[in-house]
């Protein structure tokens, strides 16, 4: 049985890494680190970031993009048609983590803390 969560915790810390830099990036951008509404956009923005980098590798995994890393390796893989390439590749998928899942965890928690923000903002 596959690990659903916790399979790669380096894919979770580069996830927290790149999120808190884009908070960052938002908050030098528009001066606002006594800002709660920066806050909020940093944290929203980061969030849905990683939701559509997830999203992709997703994508990636059901073989969506098979079609153009199959003819740079098709003659490594031992496929002859694109078909057989993709069938060697969804194997392969199969016995492997699922790597998208930090990515929405992660961006999840982040939109959590944005709407968080949100309701604190508006109730004040």
């Amino acid at each position: 049985m596959k690990k659903l969560f916790f399979h790669s915790p380096i894919r979770y810390i580069i996830s927290l890494i790149v999120a808190i830099i884009l908070i960052l990036i938002r908050l030098v951008t528009s001066n606002g680190f006594q800002n709660i509404v920066a806050y909020c956009d940093g944290t929203f923005i980061a969030g849905m970031i990683l939701i559509c980098f997830g999203g992709l590798s997703v994508v990636t995994f059901f073989g969506g993009f098979d079609i153009f890393s199959y003819n740079f390796s098709r003659k490594k893989e031992g496929a002859s048609s694109l078909y057989e390439y993709s069938q060697i590749k969804a194997e392969k998928r199969k016995s492997g983590p699922l790597h998208f899942v930090p990515y929405f965890v992660v961006g999840l928690f982040f939109l959590l803390i944005s709407t968080i923000l949100l309701i604190i903002l508006n109730l004040l």
